[in-house]
């Protein structure tokens, strides 16, 4: 570039760029857009692949334009973002190297939707990504560090979706304000910042499957009114701050229940409930392999004033003709409860009495005459039949024949 304007302006739709470096745009940062080493205005359905973008006011910047991929880049050293976007849906960034700006990744606009931010070393700038009015995006599998003031910043950004991403050395690993609501953390680890989560005017943000750890200040800030869901994740519970009366923290965990008889058999169709100390019931029926599985249990709920355990959990399980069996359970972390149902109800034996025999009630019989016991259970099942001729001493039954003249009642 000449240092005037943009180095590469794209104008036309269905534009492939690769293979080469772009440098020395214009210093302009105050006008409308900011020049930029590319620039794809309201374009669709093209590509920039293998570029190095440095030297730039911004990297790489995409006005109203949609379907567009930055795929496999090096964006490096430009004056203010690495690659923006704004107002422009449907976007793919993925695989780039992006290091030393202010804002690494930047999403600008209300009108950026089901934005695809993916496999990124995010690296060195002020902020890693920041997603300012953006809705309906996935940010995935990210390394984010080192970023000197927040990993990933949602303002006004609803519904999105950040999944398996590292976000570690910044101030604030995750932050949020401006009314941000219904966004999910799914499997990251946000490890050596000085906030795990620093979270403000923020509601329903669920954290799922999530590591906190070494944070310097607090895994976890709460602040104006912020609701965090915290779903099978660990963290530090002293390390969490509440900077208003009306933010609340939920701890919950799941809870899978296997019940089997005792044969250690899996036992399918049992009634499963579960019961928190607040007498507030789950109910399930297992599956053919016993289980009832990841079911979703709360540990605790927590504001600024008050910390309300929901446990210990009565976990029982029950079928008819067994004895119900239950455990209690203090669920502090996700777990697995095994139950055996014992079988209460006896089998009905049948006595079968072959020939020759004479008369009914009572029937005699002579030498010879065979008799056949068979034994049904609902339940468990037979493990075998037993008799006795005296009431005292039982006979493991194979088979049975009359052989003797004296009388005897087969028990």
């Amino acid at each position: 570039g000449g240092g005037v304007g943009d180095v590469v302006n794209v104008t036309a739709n269905w534009v492939n760029l690769t293979g080469f470096t772009v440098t020395n745009s214009g210093p302009n940062w105050y006008t409308l857009w900011g020049d930029s080493g590319i620039m794809l205005y309201s374009v669709d359905n093209c590509t920039i692949s293998d570029v190095n973008s440095t030297g730039n006011q911004n990297g790489i910047f995409l006005v109203y334009s949609e379907n567009i991929t930055v795929i496999d880049s090096r964006v490096f050293s430009n004056s203010e973002t690495g690659i923006r976007l704004h107002e422009s849906s449907f976007n793919s960034i993925i695989d780039n190297w992006i290091s030393n700006h202010l804002d690494g990744i930047s999403v600008w606009g209300s009108g950026n939707t089901k934005i695809n931010i993916a496999n990124n070393n995010v690296t060195g700038n002020q902020d890693g990504i920041v997603m300012f009015y953006s809705t309906y995006s996935t940010v995935a599998n990210n390394t984010i560090s080192s970023n000197a003031i927040t990993g990933i910043l949602l303002m006004y950004a609803n519904n999105n979706t950040l999944i398996n991403n590292s976000i570690s050395s910044s101030l604030r690993g995750f932050d949020t304000s401006g009314a941000s609501k219904d966004n999910s953390l799914d499997k990251c680890i946000l490890g050596g910042n000085g906030y795990g989560l620093r979270i403000n005017f923020a509601s329903n943000i669920i954290v799922r499957n999530c590591t906190i750890f070494g944070s310097t200040n607090d895994d976890m800030s709460l602040n104006r009114t912020s609701h965090i869901l915290a779903i099978n994740t660990t963290f530090d519970p002293v390390s969490v701050l509440f900077e208003d009366m009306n933010s609340t923290l939920t701890v919950q965990w799941y809870l899978h229940v296997y019940v089997n008889d005792t044969f250690g058999s899996p036992f399918a169709g049992a009634y499963v409930n579960v019961t928190d100390n607040a007498s507030a019931q789950s109910n399930y029926t297992t599956d053919a392999g016993g289980m009832v599985w990841w079911q979703v249990v709360t540990e605790y709920v927590q504001n600024s004033t008050t910390l309300t355990h929901l446990t210990p959990h009565n976990v029982s399980a029950e079928a008819p003709g067994f004895d119900t069996n239950y455990s209690v359970e203090w669920l502090d972390s996700s777990r697995t409860v095994y139950l055996t149902l014992v079988d209460s109800t006896p089998p009905t034996t049948n006595l079968t009495i072959g020939l020759p025999q004479y008369g009914a009630a009572p029937v005699y019989v002579s030498n010879g005459t065979a008799f056949t016991m068979m034994a049904v259970d609902g339940g468990t099942g037979v493990a075998g039949i037993w008799y006795s001729l005296d009431n005292v001493n039982s006979v493991s039954y194979t088979h049975l024949r009359a052989h003797e003249t004296s009388l005897h009642l087969v028990c």
